[in-house]
């Protein structure tokens, strides 16, 4: 397995497939024509589940799946695992109530990335983020974050900057039922990342 050679490691923990659409593997972050026509996410699971037999990989998940994705390959006769992580955007303005409601049902782990959604995040301009973080004295990120992980998501902020990791690791604190329903309460709802800019095709409604 090309992955597990690259990385000089026995085993993977957690394998994915990234989106279910298929770009050539030299593609590059513009949007292009070219994809493969002849792929199948669902034929490539069934690869992917032989590698957890074999026990080249202990699980296998996808990211980036919609509810619709996801019934196709549950459905397909050749599925026998269940994915153990659906990765997607997941925050205040995007929780994806559809999605979560039918993972948990089948035991799909949530892993919430861009959970402080994007670079100069609006995320952080929103007045219930603000009024908990200021009652909590805690950061809009770190209580982004708290929120997520209390909606029973794994949250993975990305950052490359050392004070910017040490303050989102500042997130195991509990919040109250009250500042809980404060941030599930904001109405605005916004995707920041789409795939688009990308993508040949449009992967969410």
């Amino acid at each position: 397995m090309g992955a597990a050679i690259l990385t000089r490691v026995d085993y993977l923990d957690l394998y994915l497939i990234h989106w279910p659409v298929s770009l050539p593997a030299d593609a590059t972050n513009t949007v292009s024509d070219e994809v493969l026509p002849d792929w199948d996410y669902v034929k490539t699971w069934a690869k992917m589940q032989t590698l957890v037999e074999r026990g080249v990989v202990r699980s296998i998940g996808v990211s980036n799946f919609t509810p619709q994705h996801l019934e196709r390959l549950l459905s397909a006769t050749s599925t026998i695992i269940i994915p153990a992580v659906n990765q997607v955007e997941l925050h205040p303005m995007n929780p994806q109530p559809e999605l979560y409601n039918y993972c948990t049902q089948r035991s799909i782990h949530l892993t919430a990335y861009s959970p402080l959604g994007s670079q100069d995040s609006p995320l952080y301009k929103i007045p219930q983020v603000l009024d908990v973080a200021s009652h909590v004295n805690k950061t809009p990120a770190q209580v982004l974050l708290a929120w997520g992980i209390r909606k029973g998501w794994s949250v993975i902020p990305k950052s490359v900057s050392e004070a910017r990791i040490v303050e989102n690791l500042g997130c195991d604190f509990g919040l109250s039922d009250a500042e809980f329903a404060q941030i599930d309460g904001i109405k605005e709802r916004r995707r920041l990342i789409d795939g688009q800019d990308f993508l040949p095709m449009q992967i969410f409604e």
